[in-house]
């Protein structure tokens, strides 16, 4: 079984969730506020992959919705390789984390989190969203190539 911590990257605020392989289901952890100081951004990422200990880092990077990439993508790439040279041996890989601040949203709604509290979730929850479907899509390659039905 391999856990993941999912990190939804922005340039105010990481959101950070855990999900295990076998399971499938990841789940929010917080939305940490960054204050542009990199040292305290990698001691949170550090505290997290030691807590839960991790397996793999997964860094949410953004695109539109027609696949084009942005300021945004190309920050959230130069974050992820920021964050693998710093955590060694632990490998640092990307997701596509389009649509996932909708399916939080969506998510938080269902949960029932009050919409005065849902800005302060809403990047663990997004997180937890690409996470989920990351697994969903390596389950899917991983049936397919086995030839088993999905």
């Amino acid at each position: 079984m391999t856990r993941l911590l999912g990190i939804d990257f922005g340039t105010r605020r990481l959101g950070f969730a855990v999900a295990e392989s076998e399971l499938g289901a990841a789940r929010p952890l917080e939305t940490f506020r960054r204050t542009g100081v990199d040292g305290r951004d990698l001691d949170r990422v550090r505290h997290h992959v030691q807590a839960w200990e991790v397996d793999e880092v997964v860094v949410g990077v953004p695109h539109l919705l027609d696949g084009t990439a942005t300021d945004s993508t190309e920050r959230a790439v130069q974050f992820a390789a920021w964050l693998q040279a710093a955590l060694r041996p632990i490998p640092v890989t990307t997701a596509d984390e389009t649509l996932s601040s909708f399916e939080a949203d969506q998510r938080m709604e269902r949960d029932g989190i009050p919409p005065a509290r849902r800005k302060m979730q809403r990047d663990g929850y997004a997180a937890a969203a690409f996470l989920d479907q990351l697994l969903a899509d390596r389950r899917a390659a991983a049936a397919t190539k086995e030839g088993t039905p999905r």
